[in-house]
């Protein structure tokens, strides 16, 4: 039941944001592909969680063929985890944050999960 409800929490919110995009204003027209991002620990015990949310969003780009309006919309998955940590890492999370900010396609971001890496 708890995948089931977040399966459908992952979707209502990916479509809010999908049709947000919608009326986005966008400083050129060339400017035609918006980024939605996610940032979450795929490395360790939230992997399959996480690793769920990013395929359910995939999943419903695909049946709306990554478009909202006139843009183009895909999907940046970044992991704020590491390995040697098996969850979340402080300097991931501050990368990145760092690029988050760089990328100007990015509209919206879905995480990070832990409120420490937010």
């Amino acid at each position: 039941m708890k995948k089931r409800y977040r399966v459908l929490s992952v979707a209502a919110t990916v479509s809010m944001v999908v049709a947000g995009l919608a009326v986005v204003p966008v400083a050129t027209n060339a400017a035609t592909v918006l980024t939605i991002s996610t940032d979450l620990p795929l490395q360790g015990s939230s992997f399959d969680s996480n690793d769920s949310t990013n395929k359910a969003i995939a999943l419903y780009l695909k049946q709306i063929k990554y478009k909202a309006g006139k843009y183009t919309v895909k999907l940046k998955v970044y992991d704020n985890a590491t390995a040697a940590k098996g969850g979340w890492d402080d300097a991931k999370c501050a990368a990145n944050a760092q690029a988050h900010v760089a990328n100007k396609s990015e509209v919206a971001v879905m995480g990070t999960y832990n409120s420490g890496c937010a």
